[in-house]
């Protein structure tokens, strides 16, 4: 089993969304303004989406996305 499988199957579909947008080469500013919310609020998610997918990093979580075909 990946590592990644749990975590990947914890994610919601909120932070499913954002990673996608982060794949496209969004900014939390940017997102933020898309989806009518804080920035703060995306700086949010996106931790949880770098701790659910043990990464520190954004390159590294859509390479992850990507490779587990979530985006």
């Amino acid at each position: 089993m990946n590592k990644f499988t749990q975590p990947l199957t914890e994610m919601t579909s909120r932070e499913k969304t954002i990673l996608s947008l982060i794949g496209e080469g969004n900014s939390n500013k940017q997102i933020a303004k898309m989806l009518n919310l804080a920035e703060c609020t995306i700086t949010t998610y996106t931790i949880n989406i770098f701790r659910k997918l043990n990464v520190n990093n954004r390159t590294h979580a859509v390479a992850i996305a990507i490779k587990n075909k979530l985006i």
